[in-house]
């Protein structure tokens, strides 16, 4: 599927990423903050946090409508600053909250000298 896709395949699983070849990398550490540091290390991501996929089915996410934003009874009561991003399959909307500026802040310590 990596192939297909032109995608690298991300694993911690030896025996998969040794089938993978070219196409897939094995991810050595458990720690999620070591695993940015080596795939970044690699130049296959600038480490950031991105609101581009949904976290349950990974389809890409688009702008939410106001309409999307308004029925979503777990959105913010205000919507003044942000941006908000919808999943056209699983109907979820996302939005870039205090949650997402601590693991800005985190990756930052995380990823410096």
């Amino acid at each position: 599927m990596a192939s297909k896709d032109d995608r690298i395949l991300l694993t911690r699983d030896r025996e998969l990423a040794r089938r993978g070849g070219a196409q897939a990398v094995y991810v050595v550490s458990e720690d999620v903050m070591e695993q940015v540091r080596q795939v970044a290390g690699l130049g296959l991501i600038e480490p950031g946090i991105r609101m581009s996929r949904c976290s349950l089915c990974n389809t890409r996410l688009r702008p939410a409508t106001m309409r999307e934003i308004q029925e979503a009874r777990y959105a913010p009561r205000s919507t003044r600053g942000k941006e908000f991003s919808w999943c056209p399959a699983c109907r979820k909307l996302y939005w870039m909250g205090s949650h997402g500026d601590h693991l800005e802040k985190r990756l930052k310590e995380s990823l410096s000298p």
